[in-house]
Order: structure tokens, then sequence, then C-alpha cells
């Protein structure tokens, strides 16, 4: 993050929440939902210098 390579997390999350290619559109867009949203908790904890505790986090996630 100091360096600004968060692009480098968002690519890790896309890359393995990729689907298949013969994979459906519907399939396609939940993998995109999923990728940018888990990027985007773990990148707010992130920047919120992990105030939640890993157990919090669960928590709020169960709750979204």
């Amino acid at each position: 993050y100091d360096r600004g390579l968060q692009s480098a997390l968002y690519g890790a999350f896309n890359t393995y929440l990729t689907p298949q290619p013969e994979a459906d559109p519907p399939e396609r867009y939940k993998s995109s939902f999923y990728s940018y949203g888990l990027f985007g908790l773990l990148d707010e904890w992130i920047l919120r210098d992990f105030r939640e505790t890993p157990e919090q986090m669960a928590k709020i996630i169960k709750e979204i």
C-alpha cells in the first residue's frame, strides 16, 4: 500500500475468482461481484490500519 500496489492485490482476487471461459454470463457477473467486493472489504480494512480484529471482520462480513 505504501508503494501504491493495491492493484496487485486486486489482481490476485480476480485471478482466483475468475470463472472458467465456458462459464455462463451469470457466473461471470457473480465472480466479478465477489472479486471487487472482497477486495473492497480488505482494502478498507487495510486503510483503517486493521482496527477491527479478524473475528470482528468475520462478523461484519456475515452481517453484510
